[in-house]
């Protein structure tokens, strides 16, 4: 009777949004029964607020963290209010942690090939890793290991506790947090050995894991996470659960992180071939082939990049990638533009480009001989007083 009170007490709350991607709102089945819908929402809601494994919760319980419910035919939707969740994990003995803000910076070596994996690689473990992190709430990004980079910091530094390489290789990229690990495989099973720092070089924690590569990523995301949640600050915690740096939905071309999507201004671009090169580079970098240009203002080309990363992921890239650089906030400029299309046989657009081929019985001001037609150039104010039937070929 209680369970049923507070959910009908929730209907009466304001409309729901509901958002695909929200973890804190959740649709079910009726046919599963109510209780059923309630503690599989809370289960959800609750895991993306924690690094814990969380068992199920009572009907009961779960309710008391409803925010609002609706129906819609025979389907139950839920949203859970993200306070009473952290109140009742807190209450719990769970430790309640949002995530990150900014991504780790991760210099991976990779013991068995002899190289640190770059970013844009389709490097099994490195992929792995970066999934399992994600669903411990922080983002991974890997250095681009241009020739700046593998000069800085060869296998070797990783391997013998060159901190001094590492932190300074790692200036460029401006990370909050980065991890130096190795790895090492032998068949099936391989073994991880990893160390966390913050952005002053203090040694903040390490692990290792063995086993198969699924056990091992989710094993080492989880143990850095808590590391990280020790020692994150209460603003970064905060910033990562808020979303104020969405790029505004009153500016329709406003730059920065938006709803799946981060919306940047590359400058210095002079040839409509440059866009395609661009979103070609976009590829390389990880991001999906739908980025596309959505602008083109006075002051450069707005893209539009598909991601659900951390937008300093992107940002990082396209500061220290071969051809960009960073100019402000989301701008950045494109120093590999094929220069200023031409058109016409003298390189020029325009009337000036072509001759006169007015027929003498139309225009006699304009004469011709035979076929040949006259080498007088046209010019604007001529060809505005040229007969409708005028005609005009190139010479």
């Amino acid at each position: 009777m209680l369970r049923s009170a507070m959910l009908f007490a929730a209907l009466s709350c304001a409309s729901l949004v509901q958002a695909a991607d929200d973890p804190l709102t959740y649709e079910g089945d009726l046919l599963q029964g109510v209780d059923a819908v309630i503690t599989k929402g809370w289960l959800q809601a609750a895991s993306s607020l924690t690094i814990d494994s969380l068992q199920s919760v009572t009907p009961a319980v779960a309710g008391q963290a409803l925010a609002a419910a609706s129906f819609d035919g025979n389907r139950l939707i839920l949203r859970f209010d993200a306070d009473k969740l952290r109140s009742e994990l807190t209450g719990s003995g769970h430790a309640s942690w949002a995530g990150l803000k900014d991504p780790v910076l991760v210099w991976l070596a990779d013991v068995n090939s002899d190289h640190i994996v770059g970013g844009g690689s389709d490097h099994e473990f490195a992929q792995a890793l970066t999934a399992a992190s994600r669903a411990d709430h922080f983002d991974l990004m890997f250095p681009l290991m241009d020739l700046d980079d593998v000069q800085a910091v060869s296998p070797n530094a990783v391997l013998s506790h060159n901190d001094e390489a590492v932190i300074n290789a790692s200036k460029r990229y401006a990370p909050k947090f980065l991890v130096a690990g190795a790895l090492q495989q032998n068949g099936d099973l391989v073994t991880f050995k990893w160390n966390v720092y913050d952005d002053g070089g203090r040694s903040l924690g390490n692990g290792e894991q063995s086993g198969d590569v699924a056990s091992v990523t989710v094993q080492a995301a989880n143990a850095m996470a808590r590391t990280l949640m020790e020692n994150v600050s209460a603003d970064s915690n905060e910033a990562a659960a808020s979303g104020k740096d969405q790029a505004s939905v009153a500016e329709p071309l406003a730059l920065g992180p938006g709803n799946g999507f981060v919306r940047v201004m590359l400058t210095g671009i002079s040839n409509i071939a440059d866009l395609e090169n661009i979103r070609r580079s976009l590829i390389t970098f990880g991001y999906e082939a739908s980025s596309s240009a959505v602008a083109w203002q006075p002051q450069g080309v707005i893209f539009e990049v598909p991601s659900s990363a951390s937008p300093a992921i992107l940002d990082g890239t396209l500061a220290h990638a071969p051809g960009f650089a960073k100019t402000g906030d989301w701008i950045y400029s494109y120093s590999s533009s094929l220069g200023t299309a031409a058109a016409g046989r003298d390189g020029k657009v325009g009337i000036s480009s072509y001759k006169s081929a007015v027929k003498s019985d139309l225009n006699p001001k304009y004469k011709t001989s035979g076929s040949v037609r006259s080498e007088t150039s046209v010019t604007v104010e001529q060809a505005k007083a040229l007969p409708a039937d005028g005609e005009l070929v190139e010479d």
